[in-house]
């Protein structure tokens, strides 16, 4: 039993635990190829507008979404990668945006039509929608363990990354300091700021794991 144990413990010891971002935000094209899908199951078009509508409001907090996964995650060639709690609480913050901006589209009861027609959309129809948002549209953390060497390698993919961001970042502030661009300035400043967070995090887990 307890060589069973140590062979388990031995095994876990060669893996690294990441967090990987699992996410499904379809753009505003496959979002309205949905509609096809739905109208060959006899769907109405009040179906068919709410999921226009849908793709359009996706689309307005697309950039906004990937701002708060960035907060906590690296876009790296394996996907976007977190290495802490951090990563889970931005993932949770942007998924709780999505399926609450989506759930306004069709809790407002009514859908307008382009030459003005106003229709009621039905209780039942309503409860069916949101159950729809929630299974299509998410962003979740998921945790993953991967080689040694394989996790080595894509943290200092992302740290690479992160001192790159950060190095373009300083050239804009000294670029906004220059041309007295006071409102960019204060924006740069602060964008830097956040990418230094999230580079010493990364960094820090980094070296207690590899040096």
């Amino acid at each position: 039993m307890l060589n069973e144990r140590w062979d388990v413990e031995n095994k876990l010891s060669q893996y690294i635990p990441l967090y990987l971002l699992q996410f499904n935000l379809p753009s505003k094209f496959l979002a309205k190829e949905r509609t096809s899908v739905d109208k060959q199951e006899d769907y109405t078009n009040i179906v068919i507008t709410i999921n226009n509508a849908l793709a359009s409001k996706l689309e307005s907090i697309r950039r906004s979404v990937y701002e708060e996964i960035g907060k906590g995650f690296v876009n790296t060639s394996m996907g976007w990668i977190a290495v802490d709690d951090n990563g889970i609480k931005h993932a949770g913050i942007a998924n709780k945006r999505i399926v609450d901006e989506l759930t306004k589209v069709v809790e407002s009861g009514k859908v307008t039509f382009r030459d003005g027609r106003v229709i009621l959309i039905p209780p039942f129809l309503i409860e069916k929608l949101r159950r729809t948002i929630a299974n299509h549209y998410y962003v979740k953390a998921i945790r993953v363990l991967l080689y040694y060497d394989d996790a080595k390698e894509i943290l200092e993919q992302a740290l690479s990354q992160l001192r790159e961001g950060i190095e373009t970042l300083q050239q804009k502030i000294q670029e906004a300091e220059a041309e007295r661009k006071l409102a960019s300035l204060r924006k740069y400043q602060s964008d830097r700021q956040k990418i230094e967070r999230l580079y010493e995090s990364f960094l820090d887990f980094y070296k207690a794991r590899f040096s």
